[in-house]
């Protein structure tokens, strides 16, 4: 009896594994990326989360969504990203355990997509294998746990959500293409790398041999597309306040390298991609690198390499031509291609290389690997188990650098202080890295971070920014100022560098001084709260009250907390006000 009770319990316990089918495959994913995942629930903010979510204003509020789709001063215009971070401000706030764990759920549901897709193409447990490579390939740790990258997750939550629905069934009715069109517009509106699903969807249809597409749906589908692009077109060209030119220098240095030093650097960026996808080992943020001599190292060997890939890329489609995977093979291999080529630097980015970036190019490389293994036959079984074996092993090794990654993400100083060993020469973790010191106010660990930005990039205006405050904490006042005009030359729309400019002569120079300079930074944000304290209280400095009772009407007007509440009293009522000063 206790020997039938054993092997009725083993069997369950197997049958929780084996057969493996799609619903089971669906609970492992979800069970395996929230293990892997667990400990990125307790980081904090980190890099650029401070300067788009927390200290952002505009974006603590959704009053404030008609200014996501009509403000185009930033670099890239992707609003929709924007209005979802603020509905998430207003129910988070500064917890960021929140948005953690809601990335992390979007990153799983992505994950489900590919495997749901995979399966029109491969078998149930290549497609689950594939898609469990996606869920906790370390490459993937900064789309899934930063979270100003969750504009890269939600736009491919929408691009596989059209992909997968044009998959697996045809649309019967009007209302579903409308469906897809918004699909398409939402995934470009969160990143404009969107544009890709706008492409792959028809491609989809001509490949997918299970479901025949008539030339009606060949055409609603091209509407729906066409929908998507025109309206994403005019509110990006046509709608709201459109910069007419850029006012300032870019740092970035693959921005500013000369066509040769471009020429270079390309056969590393793409070996940085395949290296990094099979060897995951040395992973950073801000890479700013550039290839500058024809080295073995540098160029000869990730040129051969490059080579060497694409090489197999060709022989691959070549041995595949002649049998059923052909189409596949095709399609997944335009998808990399396509994907991978909005990310080369063809129109330079922010930095060089950046793992975020392979979100999307990663699925279709997967797809390519998934139709070479399908056309291979292994008829022995011990060979099959070693497969598997070799296969389970990646997964467990993918799964513990992901997790060891995580923990670099734990806050500002832990990334920082390690990618700083990889990336060497960027000039954003240097400064990122004297603002934390700067922060605890430890000036000598701050200005050698401070001077190698500088370095790196002498146009950037944040390290000169954080060489002014470096030199106001050290009582170096007029090389302070000296530091900070250069910050506001560099970039003529630095609001931080005006507002500490305004900030030392206020606390530091006479009220005639500290009027006339504030005055000419209040020219180009006169509806800027603080300006308009400064403004008030060195006019009542001066006993010139009148001017100084409408400055601080303004700044109440635009910011009624409790400290303006204050010198707005104070003010009102002529009483003696008791500011706070160096």
């Amino acid at each position: 009896m206790q020997e039938h009770k054993q092997q009725e319990e083993e069997f369950s316990f197997k049958s929780f594994f084996v057969p493996l089918t799609t619903i089971k495959a669906i609970h492992w994913i979800i069970v395996i990326g929230l293990i892997v995942y667990f400990n990125s629930l307790f980081n904090g903010f980190v890099w650029d989360d401070f300067s788009q979510l927390i200290n952002n204003n505009t974006s603590h509020s959704l009053i404030n969504i008609s200014q996501f789709f009509s403000n185009h001063s930033y670099t890239y215009y992707r609003p929709f990203s924007a209005v979802v971070l603020a509905g998430m401000y207003m129910a988070f706030t500064t917890t960021a355990f929140w948005y953690h764990f809601v990335q992390i759920i979007l990153h799983i549901i992505n994950t489900i997509f590919i495997f749901i897709l995979f399966k029109r193409f491969f078998k149930l447990f290549l497609s689950f294998i594939l898609a469990g490579v996606f869920l906790i390939h370390p490459m993937n740790v900064e789309s899934a746990a930063y979270i100003s990258s969750l504009q890269a997750v939600l736009s491919l939550l929408f691009g596989l959500s059209a992909l997968v629905i044009v998959s697996y069934k045809k649309q019967q009715s009007v209302f579903q293409y409308l469906l897809l069109s918004l699909f398409f517009l939402l995934s470009i509106l969160s990143k404009e790398t969107g544009i890709i699903f706008c492409i792959l969807t028809p491609l989809l249809m001509a490949f997918n041999k299970k479901i025949r597409y008539e030339k009606r749906e060949y055409m609603l589908i091209s509407l729906s597309i066409v929908l998507a692009i025109s309206f994403y077109v005019y509110l990006t060209f046509f709608y709201g306040n459109i910069p007419k030119e850029t006012l300032f220098f870019s740092p970035v240095p693959i921005v500013n390298a000369s066509l040769f030093i471009k020429l270079l650097t390309f056969p590393k960026i793409l070996f940085y991609y395949l290296l990094t996808f099979v060897y995951p080992v040395q992973l950073a943020v801000s890479q700013q690198w550039l290839v500058r001599s024809l080295s073995v190292e540098e160029f000869y060997i990730p040129l051969f390499v490059d080579i060497f890939f694409f090489t197999g890329l060709v022989i691959t489609g070549i041995y595949l031509w002649r049998t059923k995977l052909r189409d596949t093979y095709i399609f997944f291999l335009l998808w990399f291609l396509l994907s991978w080529g909005m990310v080369f630097q063809i129109i330079p980015l922010d930095m060089t290389v950046a793992d975020r970036w392979f979100y999307v190019p990663m699925i279709g490389l997967l797809g390519v690997l998934g139709s070479l293994i399908t056309n291979i036959k292994v008829n022995n079984t011990i060979l099959k188990q070693c497969v598997l074996w070799l296969l389970v092993i990646i997964l467990l090794l993918f799964s513990l650098r992901t997790m060891v990654r995580l923990q670099n993400w734990n806050n500002n100083f832990t990334l920082f202080t390690h990618d700083e060993q990889i990336s060497t020469v960027s000039y954003d973790i240097e400064d990122q890295l004297s603002n934390q010191y700067l922060t605890a106010s430890e000036y000598d660990q701050a200005k050698p971070h401070i001077m190698r930005s500088i370095q790196f990039a002498p146009k950037y205006w944040g390290n000169w920014n954080n060489l002014g405050v470096y030199y106001e904490g050290t009582g170096q006042i007029n090389q302070s100022i000296k530091a900070i005009f250069q910050a506001v030359d560099n970039n003529p729309n630095y609001y931080n560098g005006y507002i500490n400019l305004a900030s030392i002569y206020f606390h530091y120079k006479n009220p005639s001084e500290a009027r006339v300079k504030i005055g000419k930074i209040l020219m180009k944000y006169p509806h800027d709260p603080l300006l308009l304290v400064y403004m008030a209280v060195e006019e009542y400095k001066v006993k010139d009250t009148t001017l100084a009772k409408n400055s601080i009407a303004q700044a109440y007007k635009y910011n009624q907390s409790a400290d303006i509440r204050y010198i707005y009293d104070s003010i009102m009522n002529n009483q003696p006000l008791d500011v706070v000063s160096k």
